[in-house]
């Protein structure tokens, strides 16, 4: 099997926080992940953000190992 050759770079970055993001929101449902900061801006609930850096460390890892 010929190994698949992944550039990492900002834009793969991107695309795995939008991925992670995704599953995020469709494991825990949309209306659970976000939540307003005093500041005024939207960030993630701490469950949310735990999910998120376990999936995106998921996705990145893959990345790397394929880049080999």
């Amino acid at each position: 099997r010929k190994q698949m050759t992944i550039e990492i770079n900002s834009t793969n970055i991107h695309i795995a926080c939008e991925i992670a993001e995704q599953i995020v929101e469709n494991h825990i449902g949309e209306g659970m992940v976000w939540q307003e900061r005093e500041d005024g801006s939207e960030g993630f609930t701490e469950d949310a953000q735990d999910m998120f850096n376990e999936v995106y460390g998921i996705i990145t890892t893959e990345l790397e190992r394929h880049n080999r």
